[in-house]
């Protein structure tokens, strides 16, 4: 526990305007605003069992790894759009990233975003156990042989030979190694994207001012954790993203990154929509900690869509991207920085936002706050409680960097080791190699995608995990709840959500319908468009949709109705 002389931690009550607001005049406050679109790309590591390091560039058969999804025969298979409405290609740096679809709620876009991770671990099997058979040596120059295309034969040769699999895949954001030569600065890492629809008319600079305090906190509770090392001294960062983060804003993803991300591609109407592109977030395991950081800044921007609300509030906040990084290796939460004319820290700014929101939905009620609204709310109080007091176990099981904590201390006192602590916390500390690669090793395997190797897994299945959740349900009982509920992945694997999502399933079964009456070679598709093409590559019929809320649009319907028409040559 915090002791009483501890008093260089601060929570600073809210300095708001005094004026009484008369009315909701937001962006979107003259009528009832549509359910915010949220989406998450999500960016997975390769590496093989030989030598562990992450594969940077080509790791053997993307096209084949990629067919392993559910998709229609007819997408082009570089690039899939999957009948859950998802996305999954091969991005930059070799990296399989899998899109969710447009989802209008944060609870469904949680479900497919499991659902993807399950479908990479599928794959992985799949993809190993088909590799078995080449073991065989005689079976592999058969094989090189019967392929005469030269590019082909030597790729196959360099995958096999050079003992590049079995793989294994990662949900993480940071290589321990990586390969040789490669050209980024820094650590390499690679992304965890989350979009999130926003009036186009909202001034820039007005999500600048609100969000870049709010963002480069939230990790507090929304990073995914991890142990650095340096010169025999490990020490704990509460997010991996943030050591990469340089700049306050800016449009680049790959390098120069920052804590906003000015890139605008709404993938819908531009007059109307905005796609808040955020790139400084971590992959969390857990679909709680997802959860919350996701829900939490959609209740962020609830509240910058009020013109009105957040006037006369001083949010003057420099050098984000700098702050983010202290705070990730602070993780006694008192490090102090100026925000508002103040002094704050990562958890007083994380209170302010929160205490902001009551007053929102509950002390003027601007917005009526659903459910899922509620429930955020309290497990965002809940856990900054639960920090300030550095009675941190109790979080473990539903936030990634405090369930890496818990683990990690709990090995290293079983090896003898004493950690220095502040109350509650591991904190920076020398260990022999041995102890380094062990909890290097556990580090990693938490992000495993792959069930009965995944130390997330183990954790969540442990006696003490189930303790712990039972303390924690007995102030929240929806905790108690399964987020992730199996039946839910199994229909997320295959079904789109409402929305556009079910737009593009349609215009996939309609395809397929299509091509049994006449030649379709595939389907050229993506978000917002997409177009059947035929054995010359000529399009047969084009449509597009730039509304993410509509299930369908005119075209579609009446090429539907035209199919059930056969068509005159086919007789």
């Amino acid at each position: 526990m915090r002791d009483e002389a501890d008093s260089h931690v601060h929570f600073y009550p809210l300095v708001l305007p005094s004026k009484q607001y008369i009315s909701n005049s937001g962006y979107f406050m003259e009528q009832k605003a549509p359910p915010r679109i949220v989406g998450l790309e999500t960016e997975y590591a390769f590496t093989p069992i030989t030598d562990g390091k992450f594969i940077n560039d080509s790791w053997g058969f993307p096209l084949f790894f990629l067919r392993l999804f559910p998709s229609s025969y007819l997408c082009t298979s570089n690039d899939l759009f999957l009948y859950n409405g998802a996305r999954v290609y091969n991005d930059t740096g070799g990296h399989p990233e899998y899109a969710t679809p447009e989802c209008q709620d944060v609870g469904t876009l949680i479900r497919y975003d499991k659902a993807g991770e399950r479908m990479m671990e599928r794959a992985e099997r799949f993809m190993n156990q088909c590799f078995l058979p080449f073991e065989n040596q005689k079976l592999l120059e058969w094989i090189l042989e019967f392929h005469k295309f030269a590019s082909a034969r030597d790729r196959l040769r360099w995958w096999f030979e050079s003992k590049n699999y079995p793989v294994r895949i990662y949900r993480n954001n940071i290589a321990i190694n990586t390969v040789s030569g490669s050209k980024i600065e820094g650590p390499v890492s690679w992304g965890f994207h989350e979009s999130y629809s926003v009036p186009a008319k909202i001034p820039w600079n007005r999500l600048e001012t609100v969000l870049l305090p709010f963002l480069s906190t939230r990790q507090i509770y929304g990073g995914a954790g991890w142990f650095g090392q340096s010169d025999g001294v490990m020490e704990f960062w509460m997010s991996q993203r943030a050591s990469v983060m340089y700049l306050n804003s800016n449009h680049q993803t790959v390098s120069n990154r920052s804590v906003l991300n000015t890139k605008n591609e709404p993938l819908s109407d531009k007059d109307v929509y905005r796609r808040l592109h955020l790139i400084m977030g971590d992959s969390n395991m857990s679909p709680w900690a997802t959860w919350l950081k996701v829900k939490a800044t959609c209740i962020v921007l609830d509240m910058l869509e009020d013109e009105a609300f957040l006037a006369g509030i001083n949010f003057n906040y420099d050098n984000a991207a700098g702050i983010m990084r202290m705070v990730a290796r602070d993780i006694s939460f008192n490090r102090t920085f100026q925000f508002g004319g103040r002094t704050h820290t990562a958890l007083s700014v994380q209170r302010f936002f929160l205490d902001l929101a009551k007053r929102f939905y509950f002390g003027e009620e601007r917005i009526e706050a659903d459910e899922e609204t509620r429930e955020a709310l309290a497990l965002w109080e809940f856990a900054l409680d639960r920090i300030y007091a550095l009675d941190i176990s109790v979080l473990s099981p539903y936030f990634d960097n405090f369930a890496k904590i818990h683990i990690a201390e709990a090995m290293l006192h079983k090896r003898g080791i004493e950690t220095p602590r502040y109350p509650g916390f591991l904190r920076s500390f020398r260990v022999n190699s041995e102890t380094a690669t062990r909890l290097k090793g556990f580090d990693l395997s938490y992000h495993r995608v792959l069930s009965e190797e995944s130390s997330f897994m183990a954790f969540q299945k442990s006696r003490s995990c189930r303790a712990l959740k039972e303390q924690a349900e007995r102030t929240l009982p929806f905790l108690a709840r399964d987020l992730v509920p199996a039946e839910a992945i199994e229909h997320c694997w295959w079904n789109p959500p409402p929305g556009r999502a079910t737009w593009r399933y349609s215009l996939i079964k309609a395809a397929e319908a299509y091509q049994a009456l006449r030649s379709v070679q595939y389907i050229s598709l993506y978000w917002d468009k997409g177009s059947l093409v035929d054995m010359n590559t000529i399009p047969i019929a084009t449509f597009s949709n730039d509304d993410p809320h509509r299930e369908s649009t005119e075209e579609l319907t009446e090429f539907i109705e035209k199919m059930s028409d056969p068509p005159a040559s086919s007789v």
